[in-house]
């Protein structure tokens, strides 16, 4: 059965890369004729490395400019209507050493 979703695990996209992962979006909205979406931003697509305050970190994983990066193009794309981000977890990170940089690359995706 082919979903309306477009899942891609972090290893997608490293596999592909953003440009790639870009163009398979922007193809199953043109296939779906859908000109505004929502986008889910999972933070455990980034790598334990990077961010470990997470429910389920894992590698290998994104970086903060690679996710930053698809942000930018996702959204900048006149399509993403909204977007939730989820995933991290404050009490995994005590004096909140990881927030700066998950709001940076917050910033850098979507201004």
């Amino acid at each position: 059965m082919d979903s309306a979703v477009l899942g891609l695990t972090a290893q997608q996209v490293l596999g592909l890369g953003v440009d790639q992962v870009v163009k398979r979006v922007v193809e199953r909205l043109n296939v779906r004729e859908l000109d505004r979406v929502w986008l889910h931003l999972d933070l455990d697509v980034l790598d334990e490395k990077i961010l470990p305050a997470v429910d389920s970190p894992g590698g290998p994983g994104l970086d903060f400019m690679q996710v930053s990066e698809l942000l930018t193009n996702l959204v900048h794309g006149g399509r993403v209507l909204g977007l939730d981000v989820t995933v991290y977890d404050p009490e995994l990170d005590p004096g909140t050493k990881y927030a700066n940089s998950i709001v940076e690359c917050l910033v850098r995706g979507l201004v």
